[in-house]
């Protein structure tokens, strides 16, 4: 094991950021239900499905934080969104409609 590695081994096991709203799911880019102030939960159904029809960035984003949201609760936001209240992590983003840029 060259020092690198042998760095990293001897940090332990990673510490992720977490998420704001722990008890919000992830939008399900598939079966989204979702609404808030600003958009109907029929109005984010047909955002989905157009995203969906397109295989838009958005859509696989979404499908991407589906299936890997241990991962992106440790990761920082790349959106610059953490400086908003409510933004831990990675993950915020695809609880709401912020994924969607």
């Amino acid at each position: 094991m060259d020092a690198a590695a042998r760095q990293v081994a001897d940090a332990g096991p990673a510490q992720c950021l977490g998420n704001m709203y722990e008890e919000a799911p992830v939008i399900d880019p598939d079966h989204p239900v979702f609404s808030d102030a600003s958009h109907t939960a029929e109005q984010v159904a047909a955002m989905f499905a157009q995203a969906a029809a397109e295989n838009s960035r958005a859509y696989q984003a979404y499908r991407a934080a589906r299936d890997q949201s241990a991962v992106l609760s440790c990761a920082f936001c790349a959106c610059g969104c953490s400086s908003s209240p409510g933004h831990l992590s990675a993950i915020d983003c695809f609880k709401d409609l912020h994924g969607f840029g």
